[in-house]
């Protein structure tokens, strides 16, 4: 007998999610991670009360998020991931092309798809960005807090409440760097080592709205590809669809996009 429970946290099925993990064809990029993964409703899959797999829903839109069942019930795929979108009035799953059984099971009920975002992980060089070398492109420093966070607020579209101990866990880590020109900061670059997938690096960008459009965004993301390079990272960065400017940025820097994150409607 298949069934399904709720449960208290993503705790519950870590080994489970280990394994998911393992599966993919590329490392989770964690900002897809952090707001469809971690913070979804995790449910467990049953099947004659022993647990072989688990589901998530994102509490952000109530699409399914991931769903995943070890290898030897793997038979049962279809047949359970219709269970769980009947029964749970599923209407959609935001999926990533590196997750190619669940991508599959999507697209076998799929009536609408959407591109969310663009995943990178491959890339080569542009060594057009040299010509910015002359800038200062430095580790930020602890006394230099305040002034990167009055940046962030003053660039960020969306402002986070939790934005002070963000930017200490960065500055404690070595995972932000300053693009200085004199005392001007002309944009910040994020070097996020994953917690998940080790060896992996999620790396971002910030330009100064007032030096928007003049390639200082290309430059910071050249430069922390070349860290990534230097220190035998894998390097992820996703920029959302809608996002053309930032695309541009990305691509400019030697960024190819060869996976998408999806948004699928049963």
């Amino acid at each position: 007998m298949i069934n399904f429970k709720k449960l208290d946290s993503v705790k519950d099925v870590l080994l489970l999610r280990k394994q998911y993990y393992n599966s993919l064809l590329k490392p989770m990029e964690d900002y897809h991670d952090i707001v469809h993964i971690i913070t979804a409703s995790y449910f467990g899959i049953y099947l004659n009360d022993s647990l072989i797999g688990y589901y998530s829903i994102s509490n952000n839109n109530n699409l399914l998020s991931q769903f995943y069942i070890i290898d030897e019930f793997r038979n049962l795929d279809e047949k359970i991931f219709s269970m769980i979108i009947e029964e749970e009035s599923i209407e959609g799953a935001i999926v990533c092309s590196i997750e190619p059984i669940f991508l599959s099971l999507t697209m076998g009920i799929a009536k609408e798809i959407s591109i969310d975002s663009y995943l990178f992980y491959d890339f080569n060089l542009n060594s057009f960005m040299k010509k910015y070398d002359s800038l200062n492109f430095i580790l930020a420093r602890g006394d230099q807090i305040e002034k990167i966070k009055e940046f962030y607020m003053k660039n960020l579209e969306d402002k986070d409440e939790s934005i002070d101990s963000y930017l200490l866990g960065l500055v404690a880590n070595d995972e932000l760097f300053v693009l200085c020109d004199g005392n001007e900061i002309l944009g910040v670059g994020e070097y996020r080592k994953s917690n998940i997938f080790p060896g992996t690096v999620n790396l971002g960008i910030v330009v100064n709205k007032s030096y928007r459009n003049r390639g200082y965004g290309s430059y910071i993301m050249y430069k922390l590809l070349e860290k990534s390079l230097t220190r035998g990272h894998r390097a992820i960065c996703s920029c959302d669809f809608d996002n053309i400017a930032s695309n541009k940025a990305l691509v400019k820097a030697g960024l190819i996009s060869r996976h998408k994150v999806l948004k699928v409607i049963f």
